[in-house]
């Protein structure tokens, strides 16, 4: 049978396991890494699996330890090239408010 698309990387697996499992000959061209949730048949054997939770707890963790590493990393301010000037979005944060008339002529002499 013949597919449009490429695989997703759970079906991938699975094929290659089954390949493997039943000495079939499933091929597929390409695979994509999206993975969404999905359900395996109820037909396949409990080692495959395993094999399969196994291999995808290995994939999340990976992933995860991938964005606490870019999370945990300080950030500096971005696109600024002069920090001594305040954003009216951090003094508000700062001062619970302010008068926008005042802080516009403020703004101007800077």
């Amino acid at each position: 049978m013949g597919v449009s698309k490429r695989c997703c990387p759970v079906c991938a697996f699975l094929l290659h396991l089954l390949n493997k499992h039943y000495n079939t000959k499933f091929v597929i061209s390409d695979e994509h890494t999206n993975i969404t949730s999905c359900a395996l048949p109820e037909w396949i054997p409990g080692d495959i699996v395993s094999k399969m939770v196994v291999e995808f707890s290995r994939r999340l963790r990976r992933e995860l330890t991938k964005l606490q590493s870019r999370t945990s990393e300080p950030r500096g301010r971005a696109g600024t090239s002069d920090t001594a000037r305040a954003s009216l979005d951090s003094i508000r944060a700062e001062h619970g408010g302010i008068d926008e008339e005042k802080a516009a002529e403020a703004f101007q002499d800077v």
